[in-house]
């Protein structure tokens, strides 16, 4: 079902060079070994190296107080180049981001067990968007001059950013029964020009990008290293495919996926698309309506086995959804009586094989849903986000 309905990215290994030399040489090694132009460092040598999560451009070349990050060239593990995206590993990853539109972007590292969020380079607030990256100067090799600095984050954003972080650390204790740290980058140490939080960034500095959502998943315990021995039995390695399926668990949509199945995956599509999205954004919003998500999380997995298994229930399904994509895109439409039949049946359908728990959040479901003949779209989520189903 992964495959079916994601389009998956995987660079297995964005610096060979450098995991090269940590195979063959030093097993703490970070950098990339690209030999760097100037003078030789105070021991002879002439500086090799960048450390490619250090290279991107969100707040490139600014050095946090404590900050790990370094403009010196010399520096053993964390210099940041000579500019942002100097390196071709680094860019690598920004053509990648610029020419596909991902939604969620995750960088595996050792060591740590933590899953880290946006940002890095300052506390965050929610309260003043102006007070954001894009004002500051960058490459000055020195601090934020405003000790302080918070940078803004979409409220919403951060509740999705802390949430999937949540499952992602659940999942990974479940199945490994490793506790992994869910916290801001900052919380870790103080960074600048990181792959994640450019990702993430990426959609602020240009209103016109898609917008992707980052994490860092910093793997297994300090003991393996910054690399793992044995692969096959590495604690590293195991809590690393558990973290990673979560969280692409977390990025299939029932939803995209019967709604491309309709529309097709073309730029019309996705515009009717976008009110669904947009509606699931306002439901992040209240309390109430992340609760209505939650519900949504635990039946994903049976919607998704219908969806593959059951040809009545996806085309039941995909009518609710044909339905929904009509009601957000056209503000003037009203929910009949048979668009409520239809979602009642696909309810009690689910109830029907749900546990106990779940079965009594549907019954809510249903109440709520019978008194929604002739409300808008808009209306009826207003409804839904002011009315939790437990």
């Amino acid at each position: 079902m992964m495959f079916e309905s994601l389009g998956i990215w995987m660079v297995p290994c964005s610096n060979p060079d450098g995991h090269d030399y940590v195979l063959s040489t030093d097993n703490m090694w970070r950098k990339n070994r690209h030999p760097e132009e100037g003078p030789t460092c105070s021991d002879g040598t002439q500086p090799v190296g960048v450390d490619l999560n250090r290279n991107c451009a969100i707040v490139w070349g600014v050095i946090p107080t404590n900050g790990q990050i370094s403009c010196d060239p010399c520096d053993y593990q964390v210099y940041c180049g000579p500019a942002a995206f100097s390196e071709p590993e680094s860019a690598n990853i920004e053509q990648l981001l610029s020419e596909n539109q991902i939604d969620t972007f995750a960088d595996v590292h050792t060591y740590g067990e933590m899953i880290l969020y946006p940002w890095g380079h300052a506390p965050e607030q929610t309260t003043d968007p102006a007070e954001n990256f894009t004002t500051l100067q960058t490459g000055t090799c020195g601090p934020i001059p405003d000790g302080s600095y918070s940078e803004y984050i979409d409220p919403v954003d951060l509740l999705k950013l802390q949430s999937v972080g949540a499952q992602i650390a659940s999942d990974v204790v479940k199945v490994r029964g490793h506790d992994y740290v869910v916290q801001p980058s900052i919380g870790l140490y103080p960074t600048t020009g990181t792959n994640p939080e450019y990702a993430y960034s990426r959609h602020i500095a240009d209103k016109g990008a898609h917008k992707t959502y980052g994490w860092t998943i910093e793997t297994g315990p300090a003991s393996d290293g910054f690399h793992p021995g044995d692969p096959n039995q590495s604690q590293t390695i195991l809590d690393a495919k558990a973290g990673m399926l979560s969280l692409l668990m977390q990025s299939v949509c029932a939803i995209d996926l019967i709604g491309t199945q309709i529309f097709g995956s073309g730029a019309e599509a996705q515009e009717q698309l976008a009110g669904l999205r947009a509606w699931r954004d306002v439901l992040w919003a209240s309390d109430a309506g992340r609760a209505w998500l939650e519900l949504y999380r635990q039946l994903h997995p049976a919607v998704l086995g219908r969806i593959a298994a059951d040809e009545a229930f996806r085309s039941h399904l995909a009518q609710l959804v044909e339905v929904a994509a009509s009601l957000a895109g056209h503000p003037d439409r009203v929910l009949s009586d048979d668009h409520i039949r239809g979602g009642l049946s696909v309810i009690d359908d689910l109830a029907a094989t749900s546990p106990e728990h779940v079965r009594l959040q549907l019954q809510t479901a249903r109440a709520l849903f019978q008194t929604m003949s002739g409300l808008s779209g808009e209306a009826a989520l207003a409804v839904v986000a002011e009315r939790s189903p437990s």
